[in-house]
């Protein structure tokens, strides 16, 4: 499923390339809530941000924030990929994601489909390890732990640890004993 930030924008009537305030952030996530009503279980969601150029923190807090809450929930798991993000949404998203693990001691992370500043897929806090997972699944696909604790050097209980760390955290989807990155 694709949701397109931009449509949600035309919906609510707003023609600015700026998403700004929590207001604003609450219409989008219920506007986006509204769509994954017909989302199926454990489907990947990408949220399109073409024709986005800001979103400010108060934005981030309100939209992706609650929408990555809102997929770890195991009544209706789904998974969240950002698509078509400028510099300026990446650094507000980092920023945000940063603040809640110094204050609420929570972790928050995202997949996204083109390349970060720091040259990986993801946003947020991960590991150099749990980096190095999602780049290697992005290039071979779907992988069974044991394939990928010998690509990192790691015994397999600790890999599948940090995969079920992840799959918990919405960043791999599971396929009994094999992954594949959002």
């Amino acid at each position: 499923m694709i949701i397109s930030i931009k449509k949600i924008a035309k919906t609510l009537k707003s023609d600015s390339p700026d998403l700004l305030t929590r207001p604003t952030g609450r219409r989008f996530f219920e506007q986006a809530i509204k769509k994954l009503e017909n989302a199926s279980t454990d489907e990947t969601v990408i949220c399109d941000f073409s024709g986005i150029e800001v979103i400010d923190p108060s934005f981030v807090d309100e939209f992706i924030v609650k929408l990555i809450k809102t997929s770890q929930d195991d009544k209706k798991p789904f998974y969240i990929r950002l698509k078509n993000i400028s510099s300026v949404v990446e650094e507000n998203i980092r920023s945000v994601f940063t603040s809640y693990c110094e204050f609420a001691k929570t972790k928050f992370s995202v997949i996204t489909e083109d390349i970060t500043k720091d040259n990986t897929h993801i946003i947020g806090i991960a590991s150099d390890t749990e980096r190095e997972i999602i780049e290697i699944m992005r290039i071979n696909g779907t992988m069974a732990t044991e394939t990928i604790s010998k690509h990192l050097g790691l015994n397999p209980v600790d890999t599948a640890h940090i995969l079920e760390q992840m799959h918990k955290d919405r960043l791999v989807k599971k396929d009994s004993d094999r992954y594949l990155v959002v």
